[in-house]
């Protein structure tokens, strides 16, 4: 199988559209739409040119997927502030387009930080998907953290990504504040480096040749 994940992101980037005609991806689990309001602070409507990399994050809570979804939405016009996707142990919620609908921007990375430019060449804003995993009390973190990686491994193959370079954790976009996903991760006994390794290995297990 990592023959074939070789050949498939090689592919992808050199030819895309041949690459999805040739490969499938096992879906495990529902997205569930759940859009903010548009236009708004948090949810601009302004459609991303081409998704380059993928942002983790962790919500620093735990209110779940579902009930961050809903307090974003609640106060969507008060801050500037977003991701793409929150993920729990139950549930994957697509705020903004990303995976149901074509990808939109979101606000979930300091403008003024060099390092999405330094690494990527974009602003994370305009040119990356964020995704947040959210952790609930009592909830199955092994089960949250599989949706987690399964959904970074997804959008590596959607939008035909190399899983190996195409993920980077907002703390280090933004070293000096933010401290997600490791801090998350860490509260469920991973690492950011696991994490990284994980999603090579779900990609690799989840693409199928036609």
């Amino acid at each position: 199988m990592k023959k074939i994940m070789i050949f498939s992101v090689i592919l992808a980037l050199l030819f895309p559209n041949v690459s999805h005609a040739m490969f499938s991806f096992d879906m495990k689990y529902p997205v569930i739409k759940r859009h903010f309001t548009s236009p708004s602070e948090r949810r601009p409507g302004i459609p991303m040119k081409k998704v380059i990399f993928i942002v983790a994050h962790d919500t620093g809570n735990d209110l779940g997927a579902r009930h961050n979804a809903w307090y974003q939405q609640r106060t969507v016009n008060r801050v500037k502030a977003s991701a793409h996707i929150f993920v729990d142990d139950t549930d994957i919620v697509e705020c903004i387009p990303s995976i149901v609908e074509n990808p939109e921007i979101a606000w979930q990375v300091r403008e003024n930080q060099p390092y999405d430019n330094n690494i990527y060449g974009e602003d994370a804003n305009y040119s990356a998907i964020g995704v947040e995993l959210s952790i609930k009390p009592n909830g199955n973190d092994e089960e949250a953290y599989k949706r987690y990686v399964w959904t970074l491994a997804y959008l590596c193959y959607r939008y035909h990504l190399d899983p190996h370079v195409s993920i980077v954790g907002h703390h280090i976009l933004d070293s000096g504040r933010k401290i997600d996903p490791k801090n998350g991760l860490r509260k469920i006994g991973k690492s950011y480096n696991q994490l990284l390794h994980d999603v090579v290995q779900e990609y690799d297990n989840c693409l199928r040749l036609f």
